[in-house]
Order: structure tokens, then C-alpha cells, then sequence
């Protein structure tokens, strides 16, 4: 994910910063098999209001998990624990819906063109008109609302919301849980005629 991000969703992905989280990296492709995230890697587990999230990554100083599906909105403690101990509980805001764009480096959302599939960069820009599609996390509860850690087994609606794009008001085409791994969406937007590129 992008720059850091207070708010988070019930079933949404979750980036935790920190130090000695683990002293091997580990992620989903590293020999994890089944229909459901695992609920702790490298020893290392995360509770968020007193459930364990399931886990998608861990890094040395980097852990990635989904909110579960259950987590009630408002305030709510986040607590790491691995072999070393457990962590002091930090907060999370958690809200219905608590949209993030994906990034892919630097301050540069995960945007592409829908035709074409390229990403859209400063030097490909789209113009008005085109079709964006945009990877993020956060956009809420799938219908049907799948359980906590549960694979997405093929793409299932989730709220769109609204887009701006250049401080314009974008019509919202689709917005879909993207089968694989939980809590990540894509939404297509048509982009503002008119816009500069």
C-alpha cells in the first residue's frame, strides 16, 4: 500500500510497521497451499480487536493481514506476537468502508487502462473518456459476504462508492473482489471528459 493509512476496513488488507516482526520473509508464495489465509507465519501473529487476522505477509519489519470480516467499526486494538513477545496494542480505525489505492512506487496509485491493460504512467497517461481500472483495498464487505481469510473463489460485487479523478467527480462502471486473495478490489472508472492527461 501507499503512503500510511489509519482507517481500514472489516475485510480489507492491513499493512503493520515495526521492527523484529520475524527474521525471515515470508508470503503466500512461499509453499502455502489451501482455501483460506493462514492465521499465523513465521510464528508470528496478529490480533485486530481481539480476533486473529489472517495473514498474507510477513517481513522483517513489515506484516500484512486482512481485518476480519467480524471486526465492529470504531477504534480498535491491534496487537502483534511472535517469539520475542507481545506487542504493545497500537489503535485502528475502523469504518465500514476505508478505500486504499494499491501503489507502485512512490506516490503512484496502481492504475491501468481497462482496454489495454498497460498502467497508466506520467509518460502513458489515458485521456477522457477511457476506462481506468484501479486496484485498491478497504472498499467493504463482499455480497455474499465471505468468511474471514476466505479465498475469493470468483469475482463477488463490493461496494463501489464514488471516485474523483484531477478533482472531478468519475462514474463508477464496476467495483469487484478479485478472486485469490481476500481483500483486495478492482473498480473500473470511466475517466472525466475533458481532463487534462
Amino acid at each position: 500500500m501507499g503512503p500510511a493509512v489509519e482507517k481500514v476496513a472489516p475485510g480489507g488488507l492491513m499493512a503493520i510497521y515495526g521492527l523484529q516482526f520475524s527474521h525471515a520473509s515470508t508470503d503466500l508464495g512461499s509453499g502455502w497451499q489451501g482455501r483460506a489465509l493462514p492465521r499465523s507465519l513465521n510464528g508470528t501473529e496478529v490480533t485486530v480487536a481481539g480476533r486473529t487476522a489472517p495473514v498474507i505477509s510477513i517481513l522483517p519489519h513489515q506484516i500484512t493481514v486482512q481485518v476480519p470480516v467480524e471486526t465492529e467499526t470504531g477504534t480498535q486494538r491491534v496487537v502483534v506476537e511472535n517469539a520475542a513477545g507481545r506487542s504493545t496494542a497500537v489503535a485502528a480505525e475502523v469504518r465500514s468502508s476505508a478505500p486504499a489505492i494499491f501503489y507502485r512506487e512512490g506516490d503512484q496509485g496502481l492504475l491501468g487502462d481497462a482496454i489495454t491493460m498497460e498502467i497508466v504512467t506520467p509518460e502513458n497517461p489515458v485521456r477522457g473518456g477511457a476506462l481506468v481500472g484501479v486496484i485498491m483495498t478497504g472498499n467493504g464487505l463482499t455480497t455474499p459476504r465471505l468468511p474471514t481469510g476466505a479465498l475469493v473463489p470468483d469475482t463477488l460485487p463490493a461496494p463501489s462508492g464514488t471516485a474523483t479523478l484531477g478533482g472531478r467527480p468519475a462514474v463508477v462502471l464496476t467495483s469487484l473482489a478479485v478472486p485469490g486473495i481476500p481483500g483486495v478490489y478492482a473498480m473500473v472508472i470511466n475517466v472525466p471528459s475533458g481532463l487534462a492527461s
